[in-house]
């Protein structure tokens, strides 16, 4: 059976490369359980580096079936040349929206549409211009095996275009000035960030005063299928582009903290973070 894609009169999704199917794969009877096969959703512009994301994910070093599901954002046909390893089973579509919607209202209502896509019990996110470690999904794997918890996640390196580590002297998701160095002072202070790495400790809940300064990027989360019974990633727009805490995984680890949904952290830098994207630019 196809699935549910909810979408308006005004959206369209199509198949570019690859089948969608909702039947498990046939795996070795020793891998035949839920972990073995993992989904991986990159929502993509068609950027130059969206290869590159996508070799990050051929290249781990998880040892199940991992399903990529390569989805569009009104692009006619995606820069893809890659060949694809047997263990990989790849799907491409292209989604099309309204081009005048709020970058981040389009990014949470793509995540949702891919999120319809997801026939694994275990899936995760990685945005097209990011890259993983070899042993991030991996890691990612057994820590929800052996928390049970329907949401784990990693921390993240920085890295600048070039790839090359980024060690920073202010918080990169702000404009320079008062309030970003205020910023990078309060993660210093409480270890989520270091004057000396490029190591972001990324924690859902870190409170100062009144204020809950936690944040885990969307790259970072492994996802059991049956939270997203409870929730769905948020598609109302912010109020500015530069709003503190305002995308859509900053709304969702806000309503996993409203649920009270467990979560753990394999305290491994696995996400390497690129910075100069729509929501940042640490070269301005």
């Amino acid at each position: 059976m196809k699935p549910e894609l909810n979408l308006s009169p005004q959206e369209s999704f199509e198949f570019q490369t690859g089948a969608w199917s909702d039947e498990p794969e046939t795996l070795p009877n020793c891998l035949q359980d839920a972990s073995s096969r993992i989904s991986v959703v990159i929502v993509t512009l068609g950027r130059p580096q969206l290869e590159q994301a996508m070799e990050s994910v051929y290249q781990q070093d998880f040892t199940g079936t991992i399903r990529l599901l390569v989805i569009g954002d009104n692009c006619q046909k995606l820069p893809i040349n890659l060949p694809t390893p047997p263990h990989i089973k790849l799907t491409v579509g292209n989604t099309r929206l309204n081009q005048n919607s709020n970058p981040y209202h389009r990014v949470a209502r793509l995540r949702n549409i891919a999120y319809s896509l997801v026939n694994t019990r275990f899936f995760c996110f990685l945005d097209d211009d990011n890259l993983w470690e070899k042993d991030h999904i991996s890691t990612l794997i057994d820590l929800i095996q052996k928390t049970g918890f329907l949401a784990v996640h990693s921390w993240r390196k920085l890295i600048n275009h070039d790839g090359k580590f980024v060690i920073p002297n202010r918080y990169p998701w702000l404009p320079p000035g008062s309030l970003s160095e205020q910023m990078f002072s309060i993660y210093c202070q409480h270890g989520v960030m270091n004057p000396n790495d490029s190591i972001i400790r990324d924690r859902p809940t870190l409170n100062v005063g009144e204020q809950d300064y936690g944040m885990v990027d969307m790259g970072e989360w492994l996802f059991d299928r049956e939270l997203f019974s409870l929730i769905q990633f948020n598609e109302d727009e912010p109020s500015g582009k530069h709003q503190l805490h305002s995308g859509e995984d900053d709304k969702l680890l806000r309503d996993l903290k409203k649920l009270a949904v467990p979560t753990a952290c394999t305290s491994k830098p696995t996400l390497l973070y690129r910075l100069g994207g729509f929501s940042n630019d640490f070269t301005k």
